[in-house]
Order: structure tokens, then C-alpha cells, then sequence
């Protein structure tokens, strides 16, 4: 994958462009920290320094893990950039 893996959530204004990019219903800013603040584990894929997906794990941290909010901007979709933060969030959880 020629884009950069990291392993943190994207800034609330990349998470929100995102959602966007995506169809999705947007947040409130305030409430996008708080989600980032109380996730287990997130991850955030770039294209140079443009978001392109993000994922995010909550849960209790013990036996319950959900996957949350797993997006890839439409152009960068079938690239098996959303099957690469799954490996790295399926790494995380075991």
C-alpha cells in the first residue's frame, strides 16, 4: 500500500471531511473528540498528508471490541486500503 498507516485517529476536521466525503450524517465537532477521547485504538490512512480512511475500535477493552466507523473516501475505495487497517486494528485486538 503505497499510503502512510498510522496509528491514531485523524484530526476531528480530517474525521469530519471524511464523513462527508462519504455520505455519512455529521457529527458535532465536540463530539468527535469525545469519540476519539473514549476509542480503544483508532487508525488513519494518508495520501501525503490528505486523509483517505480511518477506523476505530471501542469497546471495554477486555471482551468486547466493536469496530466502529470504518470509512475510505470514494476515489480510493477497491484498494485494499480498508482490508489493511482491519489487519492492523485485528492485530490490536489480538
Amino acid at each position: 500500500m503505497p499510503y502512510t498507516l498510522r496509528k491514531e485517529p485523524p484530526s476531528v476536521a480530517d474525521a469530519l471531511f471524511l464523513k462527508e466525503e462519504a455520505g455519512w450524517v455529521l457529527t458535532n465537532p465536540v463530539s468527535t473528540q469525545k469519540g476519539f477521547a473514549n476509542s480503544l485504538f483508532c487508525v488513519s490512512v494518508y495520501d501525503n498528508e490528505q486523509i483517505v480512511g480511518m477506523a476505530r475500535v471501542v469497546g471495554d477493552g477486555f471482551t468486547v471490541f466493536y469496530l466502529q466507523d470504518v470509512i475510505v473516501r470514494p476515489p480510493y475505495q477497491h484498494q485494499g486500503i480498508a482490508s489493511r487497517m482491519l489487519d492492523v486494528v485485528m492485530s490490536y485486538i489480538a
